[in-house]
């Protein structure tokens, strides 16, 4: 198994996990993950660094509480957008100008894209 074949390892798994109750869209970075809830708010699970999350279970995003419409993570960088009330924001690293705000500060809070 450690070849390799993981099959195994997920079929002799005790859980299933349907998404489809809880989520419409999930998205996935290099160490977290991100799921838009039926209800358009985000919750997500994993570690991006300490910036957003640190949660081995599903927590709901402060800023993206309600209104949302789409999300997107990076694999690295932990960068996190959304699409919120019909406006584009983003919160996480912006060493390069990455949450689109005009500056280069990180946050922990969701800036609108400029």
């Amino acid at each position: 198994d450690r070849a390799g074949n993981i099959s195994n390892t997920f079929a002799s798994s005790n859980w299933k996990l349907d998404l489809s109750k809880h989520f419409q869209k999930i998205a996935v970075g290099g160490q977290h993950a991100c799921g838009l809830t039926l209800k358009g708010s985000v919750k997500c699970w994993g570690n991006d660094g300490g910036i957003l999350i640190n949660s081995s279970t599903p927590a709901l995003i402060s800023g993206a509480e309600s209104g949302v419409t789409d999300i997107a993570l990076t694999m690295s960088g932990n960068t996190f957008c959304i699409i919120q009330n019909g406006a584009a924001k983003c919160a996480g690293s912006n060493t390069y100008g990455q949450l689109g705000d005009g500056t280069n500060v990180d946050s922990t809070t969701f800036k609108q894209v400029i």
